[in-house]
């Protein structure tokens, strides 16, 4: 399994751009296709403000690989002078659309504490990977 995800991973490198914006286009497509949805799976066991924990984790993510796709280009060249604020920046307005998605969503609402959620996952997503914390563990795994 491991070789076989290697193996995807190098052929995605001779495609930087799809390689770096893929994955970003990806998990956006996701949080929409969530976000459409008018009920979400509960979750068995009682756990205070989980959707807040989600919202924190998912953009986290977001922010991780946005800010991945913002650092440098195939040629190692800096594309953003401060991809930290672009990476955050993306990661609050696209929380902002979403919010505004789910307001004509059946069954569901918006909230002040998502969208800040959202932020501050993005926040701490592009801080992870200034730090290069997931590199240094994917390149102990892989």
């Amino acid at each position: 399994m491991i070789q076989y995800i290697r193996k995807i991973i190098n052929r995605l490198e001779g495609f930087p751009y799809l390689y770096y914006w893929g994955p970003v286009v990806m998990l956006c497509l996701l949080i929409f296709y969530l976000s459409h949805q008018s009920k979400l799976p509960e979750v068995p066991i009682h756990i205070p403000s989980l959707d807040k924990i989600e919202h924190l984790l998912i953009y986290a993510f977001l922010g991780y690989l946005v800010h991945r796709a913002m650092v440098e280009d195939e040629k190692g060249k800096k594309i953003f002078k401060n991809p930290g604020f672009y990476a955050v920046l993306f990661c609050f307005l696209y929380g902002i659309s979403d919010e505004f998605h789910q307001y004509f969503i059946p069954h569901r609402e918006t909230s002040g504490f998502d969208l800040m959620s959202d932020t501050l996952g993005g926040w701490l997503g592009q801080w992870i990977h200034t730090n290069g914390w997931i590199s240094r563990l994917f390149r102990n795994i892989l």
